[in-house]
Formats: C-alpha cells, structure tokens, sequence
C-alpha cells in the first residue's frame, strides 16, 4: 500500500522536466512597460510645452537603450512576428522624443531671469566700461603742439573742462526694474500700515468714549434702583402699620358682637 502510493513520485522523477521558454515571455512583458513608458513620457512632453518647461533628455535616452536592449533581446532568440515592429515603433516614438528636446530651446524661469538680472547687471556695465577707451590716452597719442608760455595757459582750461565727468555719468544709474517695483510694495505697504494704525487710533478713541458713556448710564442706574429702594421700604412699613390697624379693628368689632 505504502510503496504504491510513493510510485507515482519517483515516476515523476524519471521524466523530463518540462522546458518553457522564460525569453519570449519577458521580452512581451518588456515590450509592454517600453510601450507604457513612451506613451508616459509623450504626455509629460505634452504638459511640459503647455507649462513652458524643458522635457527631460535623460528619460528619453533611457527609453532609447531599453529599446536597444529589447533588440538584443529579440536577436538571441526566435521571436513572433509582433516583436520587431513593436520594438521599431518604441525606437522611432524614442528618436521623436529626442529630436524634441533637442530642437526645443529651454526658457528660463522669472526666478532665474530675476536672480540673474540682480546678480550679474552690476558685472555687464562695468565690463563694458571697461572696454571702452579712454579719451585721456587719445589725448596722450596726439602730437604736441609748441606753443607760448601764455597761450598754454589759455588753452589748459578747456583741456581740464573737456576732463572733467559729465554730469550725466555722475547721475546714480536706476536699479534693476524688480528692485524698483519692490520699493514701490514697501512704501505702498508702509502706507496702508500708517491707515491702519490711524484706523487703529481712531477706533480706541471711540471705544473709549462709548465705555465712558456706558459707565455715566450705569452711575444713573444704580442711583435710581437705590431710590427705588428707598421707597419700597418705606412702602413696606407702612403696609405692616396699616395691616395691624386692619387685625385691631377687625378683633374690636368681633369683640362688640
């Protein structure tokens, strides 16, 4: 009994283990996630270019090397007939991707141009500045003129005039133009923060008078409601006089009869 019920375990040991081939499975299932990750990176590409951002050129090379891996893949063993043209489409959608980025320039951000415009403006003048001539060595390669003692000194004067700085390049240049509309947002602030602190002071003072009007009510009050008092005592004693009165004539009058 014992030795038929273990037969049938050493008979499935003889045989052959079944052989299944794992390549063309994976490649189906790799072509799949390629195909997920082009129409993945087609919609990211899309928002991008509504968004004015740059796509990113490292996915899209990843999706061109997976692709080739899938070649790879396809070469080393018999594959069906869906394989190549699914591995061609996901290389072609890759190269499309490509070229997009590639032709596509990347515009930077206002916080770029911002930071850009405040940190590098200062450096551009002066090196401009800086590459212009200067009028003094002009004036040093010019050839000397002999000339009188008195007329050299008519003739320095408006040699120094013409050396002196313009007015214009003495003038303080304006700054960048967010700098600018920064200080136009605090002083616009500065403002409102003075309206509201006057608004604030205005307010208290009316508080004030409105509590002291309140506390003048109050005083009255209390001086009517002690008067009141007043006069509901003296009520009181007199209805207890007149209530004996009433107790004495009603017992005399028992009394007669």
């Amino acid at each position: 009994m014992a030795l038929a019920a273990v037969d049938p375990f050493y008979r499935a040991r003889e045989e052959p283990p079944v052989r299944t081939e794992h390549v063309p499975h994976n490649l189906g299932r790799y072509l799949d996630a390629l195909e997920r990750m082009v129409r993945d990176e087609q919609a990211h590409m899309a928002s991008a270019r509504a968004l004015g951002a740059a796509a990113d050129a490292e996915r899209v090379q990843a999706i061109r090397a997976a692709a080739a891996n899938a070649e790879r893949m396809a070469s080393s063993v018999p594959t069906t007939s869906e394989a190549v043209p699914r591995i061609q489409r996901v290389r072609e959608a890759a190269d499309s991707l490509l070229s997009v980025v590639v032709r596509r320039p990347v515009h930077p951000v206002p916080s770029e141009e911002y930071w850009n415009e405040y940190l590098y403006d200062g450096l551009a003048v002066r090196a401009a500045a800086s590459t212009e001539p200067e009028p003094v060595k002009e004036e040093a390669t010019q050839p000397v003129v002999e000339a009188p003692v008195a007329e050299a000194t008519t003739m320095e004067a408006p040699a120094l005039r013409q050396r002196r700085p313009a007015p214009e390049a003495t003038e303080e240049k304006p700054g960048p133009p967010r700098l600018q509309s920064d200080r136009s947002l605090q002083d616009a602030l500065a403002s409102e923060l003075l309206r509201m602190a006057s608004v604030l002071k205005a307010n208290t003072a009316a508080f004030s008078e409105s509590l002291e009007r309140d506390r003048v009510l109050v005083e009255e009050a209390s001086g009517r409601l002690d008067q009141n008092l007043g006069l509901m005592t003296r009520t009181r004693g007199q209805l207890g006089v007149f209530s004996k009165k009433a107790r004495t004539l009603c017992a005399s009058s028992c009394a007669g009869c």
